[in-house]
């Protein structure tokens, strides 16, 4: 029987579940949404790139990977693995993050706003898991690579530190919406 202890551990090459990591990765996000993998591993060695694993009794249970700007934390991409979804790790490691971090952590995700799309369920699905979590939709889009996103948070949402992150880190990938 597990234990509800979740530990995270820095990715690097010589993590020993890199490939899990990776895999993980390629199936939870769409291509046009993804990054290279190698340039998240280059990007993590900034002091305000985090990309951790995380594990339950040695378990690998997930991933996030996330930029801490000034009072927030803008996390682009948190997976938890297949045969460890609706145990409540992804919210362990939220947890996890918000007890480290001591910031207000802001995620985007699919907009509830396309009726039309080939997984909406998908998309309420998880925007019911951050409400669930404590995180509020805030009153504006973002376009990430065209695609039509909204925004929430789990604390006091600061619109100009959130310009700034993006004029800073995410210039040419995010977009407001206008």
């Amino acid at each position: 029987m597990m234990t509800n202890e979740i530990f995270a551990s820095k990715i690097d090459k010589s993590q020993k579940d890199i490939k899990k990591i990776k895999e993980l990765y390629k199936k939870s996000f769409p291509n046009i949404e993804r990054i290279p993998f190698s340039f998240m591993l280059l990007f993590s060695k900034k002091k305000e790139v985090k990309f951790k694993a995380y594990y339950i009794e040695n378990n690998f249970c997930g991933f996030c990977y996330y930029i801490m700007h000034k009072g927030m934390i803008f996390i682009s991409y948190l997976a938890v693995s297949e045969n460890m979804r609706s145990k409540g790790i992804g919210s362990k490691i939220l947890d996890y993050i918000k007890q480290e971090e001591n910031k207000t952590i802001v995620i985007t995700l699919e907009s509830l706003d396309i009726q039309d799309c080939d997984n909406r369920q998908e998309r309420e699905k998880r925007f019911s898991f951050y409400i669930k979590n404590g995180y509020v939709l805030q009153n504006i889009k973002v376009r990430e690579r065209g695609e039509l996103m909204d925004v929430m948070c789990n604390g006091d949402f600061n619109l100009v530190e959130f310009f700034d992150f993006i004029e800073k880190y995410a210039k040419g990938y995010i977009e407001i919406e206008k």
